[in-house]
């Protein structure tokens, strides 16, 4: 699947191909979504999500941890981004979409650390 496709595509069809998907193939996804977002630091953004897992899993506000994600994509993000991607992205769903690939990555990059310690 494309990343043209990951954003267009239908949610059922997305989050099929994306759960099948080998962690570079969410890695490169969400770097050309950044990328499209004007945002071209993917590591600065990946490690900020990694940073914020364990006050997001302690956290007793209402938000879900999906919600503190997109938040914390968001604050890596230019303060005028929707004027800038007018007409050619819908933000909000942009912004969803690659959260889902960020909560994936970060789960799938804890699981494999974890069954490399278990050897």
């Amino acid at each position: 699947m494309k990343t043209k496709d990951v954003l267009s595509a239908a949610e059922p069809e997305v989050v099929a191909a994306l759960k099948e998907m080998k962690i570079k193939d969410l890695e490169r996804h969400a770097q050309k979504i950044l990328a499209k977002l004007g945002q071209d630091n993917y590591d600065e953004v990946i490690r900020s999500v990694i940073k914020a897992i364990p006050s997001i899993n302690q956290s007793s506000s209402a938000s879900s941890p999906y919600q503190a994600i997109n938040a914390i994509i968001r604050s890596h993000l230019a303060h005028d981004i929707e004027e800038s991607l007018e007409g050619k992205l819908p933000l909000g769903q942009t912004l969803d979409r690659l959260s889902v690939i960020f909560m994936l990555l970060v789960s799938r990059k804890f699981q494999k650390i974890h069954a490399e310690n278990n050897k």
